[in-house]
């Protein structure tokens, strides 16, 4: 306090223009640590004599809390060769981003020009990288973020669980070899145990809106082709029970009726002795009925123009369409595919039916693009 007359009676302050509150001090000088951020101002109050106590000039001052580095986190731990680290996100931070930085393998630190909350590259290299944040609310000192670490490794995409070769259904003629994956699961992984796993494994993933049926067909040559179903990875720690699985010599088509949902597709053989396997995968789906109403089917509607008679049926069924169907499906009232017809050649052909129960019936046509067309029949055997 200068150019005051008379003598201090006290000091007061207040904080973001709150009510004043008293300080015990009577000098001429005062300082404290603010107890929290904001505006805070600070004023004597003096008194010369039996003079009216009068009081001084404001003094304000600005407190700014102080910076938190905050938490970067995502969403892939673990990356294969030229995979992406997807995205990594700062949060619980307090300031502004004034860099990241990267190191592998416990490293130097290297600076990131990025300045925004979010950050993701391309590993340059195996090993173990370790990405975090400078953060500064200023004037105060910057701080770092934690750490997120994402471990590289040199497998190719479609060699495990975590990079896996990502699908758009339907898949037409999907060309490969397990030799370009490794023999990364076993048989004991899963339970229960599946042969089919034996050799090395080819990883993929997909993902239905809605229900479905599936179709996985897999064509190998002179060597028992195996594929497996599920929606969690193989573990040997916790052996994962899985959806469905099928191995056959030369391979062969696996369908399965699935909910709308994320899945896993492992692709192998069971044979130890010729450990990679050529293939080629195609994967079809069609409508299914809703697991919660046995009279709703989920239809796309196509150009077929598929016609059914007689209807009711008993013997056989003969379907008419304005163009070839590549295969055509029978599917009972609780969504299960009954028979199956693939590779047909005509656009007028008949389905046996007298092996089937009485009952209602969803017959399906379905177009080399994968589209689907779907009419109900009754059965009467």
């Amino acid at each position: 306090l200068s150019g005051n007359s008379g003598s201090v009676i006290r000091w007061e302050k207040r904080v973001n223009s709150g009510a004043w509150t008293n300080i015990t001090n009577t000098a001429l000088t005062y300082s404290e640590t603010p107890a929290s951020a904001g505006t805070w101002e600070y004023r004597a109050l003096v008194q010369n004599g039996t003079c009216t106590s009068t009081y001084s000039a404001v003094f304000s001052k600005t407190i700014q809390a102080a910076t938190l580095g905050g938490t970067v986190s995502g969403t892939l731990p673990n990356v294969c060769a030229a995979q992406s680290t997807g995205n990594m996100t700062l949060s619980g931070q307090r300031g502004t981003v004034v860099r990241w930085e990267k190191r592998v393998n416990a490293g130097t630190w290297t600076n990131i020009t990025n300045t925004t909350t979010t950050y993701s590259e391309t590993p340059a290299s195996a090993g173990t990288w370790e990405y975090r944040a400078l953060v500064q609310n200023s004037p105060c000192a910057s701080v770092y973020s934690t750490s997120y670490t994402v471990t590289a490794t040199t497998n190719a995409i479609g060699s495990l669980c975590h990079c896996p070769i990502q699908l758009t259904l339907p898949v037409v003629n999907y060309q490969s070899t397990t030799a370009n994956f490794g023999d990364n699961y076993n048989p004991a992984d899963v339970t229960p145990s599946f042969t089919g796993l034996e050799a090395n494994d080819a990883v993929f993933r997909f993902t239905l809106t809605s229900r479905s049926i599936v179709t996985a067909n897999l064509t190998v040559s002179g060597i028992w082709g195996g594929m497996l179903l599920s929606t969690n990875c193989p573990s040997t720690a916790l052996p994962t029970t899985y959806i469905n699985s099928f191995q056959q010599w030369n391979g062969g088509a696996m369908t399965t009726t699935l909910n709308p949902g994320t899945y896993l597709l492992f692709v192998s053989s069971n044979s130890q002795w010729t450990p990679t396997m050529p293939f080629t995968l195609n994967i079809s789906t069609a409508p299914a009925l809703r697991s919660d109403d046995n009279n709703s089917l989920e239809i796309s509607s196509t150009a077929l123009n598929m016609s059914i008679f007689p209807n009711p049926a008993s013997d056989y069924i003969n379907i008419n369409c304005s163009s070839i169907p590549q295969t055509a499906r029978i599917i009972n009232s609780n969504g299960n595919l009954v028979l199956e017809q693939q590779n047909l050649t005509n656009s007028q052909f008949a389905l046996p039916v007298y092996q089937l129960q009485s009952g209602l019936y969803f017959v399906q046509a379905i177009d080399a693009n994968g589209n689907v067309e779907t009419l109900s029949i009754i059965i009467n055997n």
